[in-house]
């Protein structure tokens, strides 16, 4: 198979690796699981094992399996994502990243961490291209998932509201609208996945997200009006999205006079006359919650205003 080669400057273009045959079998394992192959030092574990963010317990970013290189055969080879990691100066001078994909399954991602020592692994550098390179990976996948299983009705109910184009998650078919506002949920027991999108006339947004929770005070009640969803204080992180695309926020729920909680994602675009925003939000209090937020979140790269920068 042909090899695909590229310097740590060029992380950008990583997801463009090399493609295998699409008759190889399904790759195993399930989202956020990663094979990490050579690493002595367990330098990709602890980078990939970090706490993901926007949770309210912790749970890693990845979920790793280590393995010596003597281990790395049979059911292992299918691994959706694998990371070999490969340490010698003669045949690795500078630091590179060398990106397969589909190489024993599909779809497969494998990515071939060659250093010239330890301590090039350990750079800032090369920690973030690698994260990055299985972040994006699971994210296209996720964006596959929901391309295939969409609520068509709920898209075109959004279109006519708001002017916007977004993918709905097929099991989100429960609703509520409000002014400027609709709620979809699939009312599940274990887990209840809900999307929600809102209008706010303003100027800006604030760090506070008094916006969003005039919006859902109004909205999103308990079983009396005393109980309504609010914002965690402190909780809300903030990020500029790739191409200046949005306002992506990561953060908690609460209802208030209600043990209700949660982690909530949202995009805000700016519209003209203010801003739209898509919020995607999970209560499972049994439940880890990163797979789940993350499919959801999907949602959130799809959303195309027809008024985006006016």
């Amino acid at each position: 198979m042909k090899a695909c080669r590229l310097t740590i400057a060029l992380a950008a273009v990583l997801l463009a690796g090399c493609t295998g045959s699409a008759t190889r079998p399904k790759s195993g394992g399930r989202p956020y699981e990663v094979v990490v192959v050579g690493d002595a030092d367990s330098t990709v574990w602890r980078l990939l094992s970090t706490d993901a963010e926007g949770l309210p317990q912790a749970e890693p970013e990845f979920d790793v399996k280590q393995l010596a290189r003597k281990d790395y055969k049979g059911l292992y080879r299918y691994a959706r994502n694998i990371v070999v990691v490969d340490i010698d100066s003669a045949r690795h001078p500078r630091p590179s990243l060398r990106l397969e994909r589909d190489r024993y399954a599909v779809p497969q991602y494998i990515l071939h961490a060659g250093m010239p020592s330890a301590r090039a692994l350990k750079s800032e550098k090369v920690g973030q291209n690698i994260f990055s390179v299985f972040d994006k990976a699971e994210r296209q996948r996720a964006l596959s998932y929901l391309q295939r299983r969409r609520n068509l009705q709920a898209e075109q109910t959004i279109s006519r509201m708001f002017g916007a184009r977004l993918q709905v998650p097929a099991e989100l078919k429960a609703s509520k609208r409000g002014k400027d506002f609709i709620w979809l949920s699939d009312n599940g027991t274990a887990a209840m996945r809900n999307l929600c999108v809102y209008k706010v006339s303003r100027s800006s947004l604030s760090a506070g997200m008094e916006y969003r929770d005039s919006v859902m005070k109004a909205n999103i009640k308990g079983e009396t009006d005393d109980m309504y969803m609010r914002t965690v204080p402190y909780s809300p992180t903030f990020y500029v999205m790739e191409n200046d695309s949005g306002l992506l926020t990561r953060g908690l729920w609460e209802m208030q006079g209600d043990a209700m909680g949660g982690p909530f994602a949202s995009r805000a675009v700016r519209t003209k006359g203010g801003f739209l925003i898509v919020e995607v939000f999970v209560y499972a209090p049994a439940s880890k919650k990163r797979n789940i937020m993350r499919q959801l979140e999907a949602s959130l790269y799809t959303f195309k205003p027809n008024h985006y920068g006016k």
